[in-house]
């Protein structure tokens, strides 16, 4: 096997930012410590996937255009490639917003068990896309029942993490604690 071109992966120029806005609320009021809070995240992921782009020779032997020699040289030098690949840019531009709210409270049961509870709120929203999904590549794929996607990247709108936990001080001394969540 003889083959002469560039690399087949080439440059992946990438930019990613995370533009974030947050603020948090606490609370205290009695043996409870409540806090609230609230995210906005805007993301953006741009790159560029310059697969092959310059294309390859490839000279193996055995095909219509070997000149039948057991060196592959002479292929090369008449210019008869056994096969010719080449790829094209590919360029991404993903986009996301995630919206979040939390509430959660830190209730000191009795002096030594401290119980944390709470639950978190997300929602993770992909604008619509620029190109149609039926005029991709992949569009002829999308009314067959085999392939599992409409094309788009489905919004998570309904995202609860509920949180649970506590801590044990179990002889009363600041030195032994059992946590768990």
């Amino acid at each position: 096997l003889f083959s002469y071109g560039n690399n087949f992966e080439g440059e992946l120029p990438q930019v990613g930012n995370t533009f974030q806005w947050s603020d948090s609320l606490s609370w205290v009021k009695g043996s409870h410590t409540y806090k609230f809070g609230a995210d906005v995240r805007r993301q953006r992921f741009d790159q560029t996937l310059y697969y092959n782009i310059n294309g390859l020779y490839s000279y193996y032997g055995g095909s219509n255009n070997d000149v039948g020699s057991d060196d592959l040289m002479p292929n090369y030098l008449l210019g008869l490639p056994d096969s010719f690949s080449q790829g094209s840019a590919q360029v991404e531009n993903v986009r996301s917003t995630i919206f979040a709210l939390f509430a959660q409270d830190s209730w000191r049961v009795r002096p030594n068990f401290t119980l944390n509870y709470g639950l978190r709120w997300e929602a993770q929203i992909f604008p619509e896309p620029v190109v149609p999904p039926s005029q991709t590549a992949y569009g002829i794929f999308l009314n067959d029942p085999r392939f599992p996607s409409d094309g788009t990247l489905p919004s998570a709108k309904k995202e609860f993490q509920p949180r649970l936990g506590f801590a044990w001080d179990i002889f009363g001394d600041n030195k032994t604690t059992l946590r768990g969540g």
